[in-house]
């Protein structure tokens, strides 16, 4: 449920939601990204990320979106078993002309650390949470697979 929504002069139009624990999301939106981006911190303090990046990320969404689909082909035909695939499955989900990984959505951290999480995939990979990639600055850096990941409870 959002309590609050503002204008930042970097990022736009902004909904705010206080999670579970310590958790604060900022949302937005972007062009040609359904589910648009999200902000976590620790404190409800937008300071503590770096809009100067989100909103570059925000604003050039598809060119990241495609470097994740790009470094999730790499990695499928270099580490499968990242994907739970054999060596042959792998390198046949790369060769596809469009590898099948859906509905990005981005998620911005404290500092630099930001990842697209990917809800959708045609692998029967990465549960109800799905796939991200994660970046370190523009880079994509990591693939990780959110099968067994938890859903955070209020204490």
């Amino acid at each position: 449920m959002e309590h609050d929504r503002i204008y930042h002069r970097d990022l736009g139009a902004l909904g705010y939601q206080k999670g579970p624990q310590s958790i604060h999301r900022w949302h937005g939106d972007m062009e040609g990204c359904e589910q648009g981006f999200d902000i976590i911190l620790n404190e409800p303090d937008l300071d503590l990320a770096d809009a100067g990046l989100i909103a570059g990320v925000v604003r050039h969404g598809d060119r990241y979106r495609k470097a994740a689909l790009e470094y999730l082909r790499m990695k499928l035909a270099e580490e499968p078993e990242l994907f739970q695939l054999s060596k042959a499955d792998g390198a046949e989900a790369s060769r596809r002309e469009e590898i099948p990984f859906d509905r990005p959505l981005f998620i911005f951290y404290e500092g630099r650390e930001w990842m697209i999480l990917f809800l959708e995939n045609g692998l029967d990979f990465g549960g109800q949470f799905g796939v991200s990639v994660e970046f370190s600055g523009e880079t994509p850096v990591s693939v990780c697979d959110l099968s067994d990941a938890e859903e955070i409870e209020d204490d």
